[in-house]
C-alpha cells in the first residue's frame, strides 16, 4: 500500500504541474502541493466527512478534487492541505483518489443460473445477485440484468461477502466470438492493446485493427513492415488475436 500511495502522490504532483504548465511539465511559480497525506480503507461516510480506521481518522473532502466514488470499503489516498492540524481535528483534503475494493473476483464460464433465487454459479461457487449488482458487457437496448445471463457465457464477477455468502457487486459478460479468422498482412503499427495490419507498401488494401491481450501469443519478434499471420476471433468488440506470427 505504501508503494501505491507513493505512486498516486507522484501522479497528483505531475498532473498538477502539467495543468499549470498548459501541457508542459513545469513547476508552478508558487508550489502549494502538500506532503501531508493519508491512505486507508473507508469505514463510513457522513456528508463530506470520510472516516478511516473506524473513525479514528476523519478526512474532510469539502472542496477537494475527488476521483472516483467514495463509499465504505473503498481505498482512498488523500492529499491534505499544508500546515499544522489541531488535535483529533478532521484532516482537510485537497485531492482524493478512490479505488473500490472487493474481497474476491472470479473469472470463468457460467455453469448455472437460478433466476428464482437470483443466483449464478461460476467456478463451482453460487453467487447471489441483488438490486445493487451491476451487469455489463452485452449490447442491449434495456439495462442488463440476471435475465441476460445464461450458462456457457464467460463472465468476470466481483463479489462481496455478506452473511457467509458471495454477493455479486458486478457481473461483466465477456464478448462472444462470432467467428474465427485467419489471414496474413503487413504490420503498420504496434500498440500495447492493438496492432494495425494492412496490405504491402503501395497497395490499396484496407487496414485492420487487431486487438491483443495477455493471451495473445506473438512469435518471431515481428516489427513494423513485417508480414505476419493472424489467427483470432471476430467479436462484437472487433478482431481479437489469439496469435500473431512473423512470416519468413
Amino acid at each position: 500500500m505504501t508503494a501505491m500511495r507513493r505512486f498516486l502522490l507522484l501522479f497528483l504532483v505531475t498532473t498538477t504541474a502539467l495543468a499549470q504548465g498548459h501541457g508542459r511539465a513545469v513547476l508552478p511559480v508558487h508550489p502549494e502541493i502538500s506532503t501531508n497525506s493519508v491512505t486507508g480503507i473507508v469505514s463510513s461516510v457522513n456528508g463530506s466527512l470520510v472516516s478511516l480506521a473506524g473513525g479514528l481518522v476523519v478526512v474532510d473532502v469539502t472542496g477537494a478534487k475527488v476521483t472516483g466514488d467514495i463509499a465504505a470499503g473503498s481505498l482512498i489516498v488523500a492529499i491534505l492541505q499544508p500546515g499544522d492540524v489541531a488535535a483529533n481535528a478532521p484532516l482537510a483534503a485537497t485531492s482524493v483518489v478512490v479505488t473500490p475494493l472487493v474481497p474476491v473476483s472470479l473469472s470463468g464460464k457460467v455453469s448455472a443460473v437460478d433466476r428464482a433465487n437470483a443466483t449464478l454459479t461460476v467456478l463451482g461457487r453460487t453467487i447471489k445477485t441483488n438490486a445493487q449488482t451491476k451487469f455489463s458487457g452485452l449490447l442491449t437496448l434495456l439495462p442488463m440484468s440476471l435475465n441476460d445471463i445464461f450458462p456457457g457465457q464467460s463472465v468476470l464477477v466481483e463479489a462481496n461477502v455478506s452473511g457467509g455468502a458471495l454477493i455479486a457487486a458486478s457481473v461483466h459478460v465477456a464478448p462472444p466470438s462470432i467467428a474465427q479468422i485467419h489471414f496474413t498482412g503487413f504490420v503498420k503499427s504496434i500498440g500495447a492493446a492493438q496492432w494495425t495490419i494492412g496490405g504491402p507498401p503501395g497497395s490499396m488494401a484496407p487496414d485492420f485493427i487487431v486487438l491483443v491481450n495477455a493471451s495473445t501469443k506473438i512469435a518471431g519478434d515481428p516489427k513494423v513492415g513485417d508480414r505476419v499471420e493472424i489467427v483470432g476471433d471476430v467479436t462484437f468488440n472487433g478482431i481479437v488475436a489469439s496469435s500473431i506470427t512473423k512470416v519468413p
